[in-house]
C-alpha cells in the first residue's frame, strides 16, 4: 500500500512538472523596459535650449519653484496636504501594505490555544444531564502549532506579488501628486490669465464708453453720423458682454481649484484673493535621461510593478500543481479518566504530531485554468506598460514641439499687440488733427483689444506647454 501511494505521488509530481515553467519577474521587467523606443525626434528640430538633467537627482527642487510665485507655492502646499485625490491614493496604499503583511503572515507558523469543556450522557432516558448518573464531563486545554512548508514557492510567490502591488501603489501615490499638482498649476495660471484679460477688458470698456460719449457729442454738432453712433454702441455692448463672460470664467476656475486643492470653493477665495503674474517660461529646458525616466517615472513605475506582480502570480499558480506539506504539533492537558458524574481534572499531558501531504489528483483542470488566467493577465500587464511608455514618450515629444511653436506664436502676438497699440494711439492723434474719420479710430481700438487679449492667451499657451513638459520629466517626483 505504501509503495502504491509513493508511486502515485511520483506520477502526480511528474505531471505537475510537465508543460509548466516558471517566469523570472526581473527578466520580465527588463525585457518590457528594453522594448520601449526612447527616441525624441522633435528634440533635434527645436530652438529650445536643452541641458542634461539626471531624473533621479536627490537635490532636485520642485519644478514649480522656478516661477518664484509665493501664492502658487502656498497653493501647492495646501493641495498636497488636503487633496482628496491624494488622500484616496494614500488610503489605497494603506490597504496594499496591509495585504502585503497578511500575505507574508500566511507563510509563518500559527499557534492556537484551545480550551474545551463538555458534558454528555449515554442514557438520557434515566434523567437529564444534571442528575443523570451516566453523565460524563470532559475538559481539555491545548496549544496547537501548525505550519505549511512552502516547498515549491506558492506562498513565496504570492507574498512577492503582494509586495510588488504595494510598491505599485506607492508609485501611484507619487503619480497622483504629480498629476494633481500639474492640474493645479495649470488652472492657477488660467486664473491669472483670466484676471489679466479682465483688466484689459475693463480698460477696453472705459475706452469704448469714452468713444461712445465722444460720438454722441459729435453727432449733436453734426460732425458724425448715426452709423458711427451705432458702431460705438455695439462695441461697448460687446465689451460689457466679454467682461461678464470673463467674470464667469474666473469663478469657474476658482471653484475648480477649490475642488482640486481639497479645501472647498469658499476657502479658496481667501487663498487666491490676489495672484501673481503670468510667468514666462525660461528658454533653457531640462532634458533628463529618457531611459531612467521610463524606469522611474511614477506612473510607469507603478505599471512595471504591476507587471512584476503578474509574473509572481503566474509562478504561484504553477506551484499550486505541486504537493503541499503541512505539519501540526499539539500539546496540552486533559482529564485522566471519564468517570460518570465526576468533574475532570487536568492531570494528563496530551500531545501529538501530525504530518499532512496533499497533492491534487482530480480538479487539475481548474488549476491549469488558473495558470492560463494569470498568464493572460501577465500579457495584459505587458501591453499596459508598453502602451503607457509609448504615450509618455509621445507626450514629451509633443510638449517639446508645443513649447517651441507656442514660443513663436507668443513672440509674434506680442509684436502684433505692440503694433496694434501704436496704431490705436496714432489713429486718435490723426482724428484730432482732422486727418482721419472716427470709424477708423473705432476699428483701430477693436484691433488693439483683440491683439492684446490674443497675446495673453498665447503666453498662457506657452506656459501650459512648459507645465506639461516639466510635469512629465521633472525629477521632483
Amino acid at each position: 500500500m505504501c509503495r502504491l501511494l509513493l508511486l502515485l505521488f511520483i506520477v502526480v509530481l511528474l505531471q505537475a512538472c510537465a508543460g509548466t515553467s516558471t517566469t523570472v519577474p526581473k527578466d520580465v521587467s527588463e525585457q518590457a523596459v528594453s522594448k520601449v523606443d526612447i527616441a525624441l525626434p522633435s528634440a533635434a528640430n527645436t530652438d529650445s535650449d536643452f541641458y542634461s538633467s539626471h531624473y533621479l537627482a536627490s537635490d532636485a527642487e520642485p519644478w514649480w519653484q522656478g516661477f518664484n510665485d509665493p501664492v502658487l507655492a502656498e497653493l501647492i502646499a495646501i493641495t498636497i496636504e488636503n487633496s482628496t485625490d491624494i488622500g484616496l491614493a494614500v488610503a489605497r496604499l494603506d490597504e496594499a501594505v496591509a495585504n502585503a503583511r497578511s500575505s507574508r503572515a500566511a507563510g509563518l507558523p500559527t499557534l492556537d490555544f484551545d480550551v474545551q469543556a463538555g458534558v454528555s450522557s449515554t442514557d438520557l432516558e434515566s434523567g437529564g444531564l444534571q442528575s443523570n448518573p451516566a453523565r460524563v464531563n470532559t475538559l481539555s486545554a491545548d496549544f496547537s502549532l501548525a505550519w505549511q512548508a512552502d516547498l515549491f514557492g506558492q506562498l513565496r510567490n504570492a507574498t512577492a506579488a503582494e509586495k510588488a502591488r504595494m510598491q505599485s501603489q506607492e508609485a501611484r501615490v507619487r503619480d497622483t501628486q504629480r498629476v494633481i499638482v500639474s492640474r493645479v498649476v495649470q488652472t492657477y495660471y488660467q486664473l491669472v490669465s483670466t484676471r489679466e484679460r479682465l483688466a484689459l477688458t475693463q480698460i477696453s470698456v472705459s475706452r469704448r464708453a469714452e468713444n461712445k460719449q465722444r460720438i454722441d457729442q459729435l453727432l449733436e454738432r453734426g460732425y458724425s453720423t448715426y452709423l458711427d453712433k451705432t458702431r460705438a454702441d455695439s462695441q461697448l455692448y460687446e465689451s460689457n458682454a466679454a467682461f461678464a463672460q470673463l467674470e464667469l470664467e474666473e469663478v469657474t476656475l476658482l471653484n475648480q481649484i477649490g475642488v482640486l486643492s481639497g479645501i472647498g470653493v469658499a476657502a479658496i477665495r481667501g487663498v487666491l484673493e490676489k495672484t501673481g503674474q503670468l510667468a514666462e517660461p525660461p528658454a533653457d529646458i531640462p532634458l533628463p535621461s529618457i531611459n531612467l525616466l521610463i524606469q522611474h517615472r511614477p506612473d510607469l513605475r507603478a505599471l512595471e510593478r504591476d507587471l512584476v506582480a503578474s509574473a509572481y502570480n503566474v509562478n504561484s499558480a504553477i506551484a499550486s500543481l505541486y504537493p503541499t506539506l503541512g505539519l501540526t504539533v499539539s500539546l496540552g492537558k486533559g482529564d485522566d479518566n471519564r468517570l460518570p458524574g465526576s468533574f475532570p481534572a487536568l492531570d494528563v499531558i496530551t500531545g501529538g504530531v501530525l504530518t499532512r501531504l496533499a497533492t491534487p489528483i482530480l480538479g487539475r483542470g481548474r488549476l491549469l485554468a488558473a495558470i492560463d488566467v494569470n498568464s493572460a493577465r501577465l500579457k495584459q500587464a505587458h501591453y499596459s506598460f508598453e502602451q503607457a511608455a509609448l504615450n509618455a514618450i509621445s507626450d514629451i515629444d509633443t510638449a517639446i514641439v508645443s513649447m517651441d511653436k507656442n514660443r513663436t506664436i507668443y513672440q509674434q502676438r506680442e509684436l502684433a499687440a505692440e503694433s496694434a497699440s501704436t496704431a490705436a494711439d496714432l489713429s486718435k492723434e490723426l482724428f484730432k488733427s482732422g486727418e482721419l474719420d472716427y470709424t477708423s479710430v473705432i476699428l483701430a481700438e477693436q484691433t488693439r483689444v483683440t491683439a492684446e487679449s490674443s497675446a495673453v492667451t498665447a503666453k498662457l499657451g506657452l506656459l501650459t506647454a512648459y507645465i506639461n513638459y516639466m510635469s512629465a520629466v521633472a525629477p521632483a517626483w
